[in-house]
C-alpha cells in the first residue's frame, strides 16, 4: 500500500478525457485506485471560439455550472469555466483562465482536503501559486514549446517550463531527451516513459454481431499496411506520398482524427482515412494488417518523443516500422527503423517477407515488460516517497 489514501489528486491542463486514449487517461485511472479521490480538470473552448467557429457544442460552455461527472470508483471528471480567447493577450488571458479553472477546483475542495496537484502542461504553471497543496508534479511527456500552434508563444511556454521545472516537487518525464532538459541528476526528475494495456491489444476477439466497421478490411486485398493516431504536423506526408506511389498494389489506412491538410495525398487511390474509431475497437482492425508504421517527421518535437502506439503495435506482435526517433531506436531489435524513404520502405517489404512467430513474440515480450500497471505502481511510489520526505 502506498498510503495516498488520505489524499485528493487533482489534475490539470491535460488534454480532453474522451479523446484518443493517451498517457493521462492510462495514468491518471491507475493512480485513483491509490487515491481518496483524483479529479480530472478538463479544459473548455473559449467563448468566442465555440460561438465563431464551434469547434465544441455550444452546451459545452455551460458544463462547468455541472457537478463532476463519474468516471470510475474514485474518479471525476470535472469541466473548467470557458476562457478568454487568446487574442485578448496570451499572458495576461492564460493568468486569467487559470484564476477561474483555479476558483472552479476550490468550490470542490473541503477545508481540510489535502492536494496534491499533477500538471499536464506548462500553461497551467501559475496555477500552482493559486491553490493550497501537499505536492506538485509536473508530468513533462513532450517538448511542449515546439507544437506549431504554440509557434508565437514557445519563449512564454519555455517560462512557464521553467517555473514548473523549478517549483515542482516531482518532475515525470517520458524519454532521455526530456529528462537530460529536466536535469537527469536531480532526484525529483523521474524517467516514466509510455507503456500499453497488453491484454487489450494481444487479444484476438472476434468483433459483437452489432459491430459496424469503419472500414471493411477482411474484404481488402493484402500486403495492408496500418497506422493509428493523430494526423498533425508530426505525420510525415512526403514519406507516406512515397511509400503509396513505391506500392501502388498496397493499401494503406490511417486510423485518427485529421488534424491536417492532407491535400499532398489526395491523388493516391492505395491510401485510406477512415477517421478516428474507439479504443476498444482498435485491435478489431490492427490483427488485420501485415505492418505497422510509425511514419513522423523528425523535428525538435519528434525527438523527444515516446509513442504510446509503439508498446501497442507491439502487443500485437505484427511488424513494426518507424521513422528513427532516439526513443524508437533503443527497440530496433524488434522494430525496422527507416532512416530515409527508400531504407523505410526496405525495412516494410522485409518486414512483410520475413516476419516469423518467433519474431512476433520478441515484439510481444517488449510489450509486456512495458505496460501501464507497472507504470502506475512506480509512479504512485514515487509520490508517496515525495510525501513521506517533505
Amino acid at each position: 500500500m502506498t498510503g495516498l489514501g488520505e489524499y485528493t489528486l487533482i489534475a490539470v491542463d491535460g488534454p480532453r478525457w474522451h479523446g484518443l486514449r493517451q498517457r493521462h487517461q492510462h495514468l491518471l485511472e491507475g493512480l485513483s485506485k491509490h487515491f481518496g479521490r483524483t479529479i480530472y480538470v478538463e479544459p473548455t473552448a473559449s467563448y468566442i471560439r465555440s460561438l465563431l467557429f464551434r469547434t465544441y457544442p455550444l452546451s459545452e460552455l455551460w458544463e462547468h455550472m455541472r457537478p463532476p461527472k463519474k468516471l470510475g470508483d474514485k474518479l471525476w471528471l470535472v469541466k473548467s469555466p470557458p476562457g478568454l480567447p487568446r487574442s485578448l493577450g496570451y499572458q495576461r488571458v492564460n493568468r486569467i483562465n487559470r484564476r477561474k479553472s483555479a476558483r472552479r477546483i476550490r468550490q470542490l475542495l473541503s477545508p481540510d482536503e489535502k492536494v496534491v496537484l499533477w500538471i499536464g502542461g506548462p500553461k497551467a504553471a501559475e496555477i500552482m501559486d493559486m491553490l493550497d497543496t501537499e505536492l506538485v508534479i509536473y508530468d513533462c511527456y513532450d517538448a511542449f514549446s515546439t507544437f506549431q500552434w504554440e509557434a508565437h508563444h514557445a519563449s512564454f511556454v519555455d517560462k512557464m517550463e521553467r517555473k514548473l521545472l523549478i517549483e515542482s516537487d516531482i518532475i515525470l518525464t517520458t524519454s532521455i531527451g526530456l529528462m537530460e532538459k529536466a536535469g537527469n541528476e536531480d532526484p525529483r526528475v523521474h524517467l516514466v516513459r509510455n507503456a500499453c494495456n497488453y491484454e487489450h491489444f494481444a487479444t484476438r476477439r472476434d468483433p459483437s454481431p452489432d459491430f459496424k466497421p469503419a472500414i471493411d478490411l477482411a474484404s481488402m486485398p493484402h500486403p495492408l499496411i496500418g497506422y493509428m493516431g493523430d494526423i498533425a504536423e508530426w505525420f510525415d506526408q512526403d514519406l507516406v506520398a512515397f511509400l503509396a506511389k513505391s506500392r501502388p498494389q498496397w493499401n494503406f489506412v490511417f486510423f485518427g482524427p485529421l488534424q491536417h491538410d492532407l491535400s499532398k495525398l489526395t491523388r493516391f487511390t492505395n491510401l485510406h482515412f477512415p477517421g478516428r474509431v474507439p479504443y476498444a475497437d482498435l485491435p478489431l482492425y490492427l490483427h488485420h494488417f501485415d505492418c505497422l508504421l510509425i511514419p513522423f517527421v523528425l523535428s525538435d518535437l519528434t525527438m523527444e518523443v515516446n509513442p504510446v502506439k509503439m508498446y501497442e503495435y507491439l502487443a500485437t506482435g505484427k511488424p513494426v516500422v518507424s521513422s528513427a526517433m532516439p526513443e524508437v531506436v533503443r527497440h530496433e531489435d524488434v522494430v525496422g527503423i527507416g532512416r530515409s524513404p527508400e531504407d523505410f520502405l526496405a525495412k516494410m517489404d522485409a518486414a512483410i517477407t520475413g516476419d516469423s512467430e518467433e519474431k512476433a513474440e520478441a515484439r510481444r515480450a517488449v510489450a509486456r515488460a512495458n505496460s501501464w500497471t507497472e507504470r502506475v505502481e512506480r509512479t504512485a511510489s514515487i509520490i508517496a516517497d515525495a510525501l513521506a520526505n517533505k
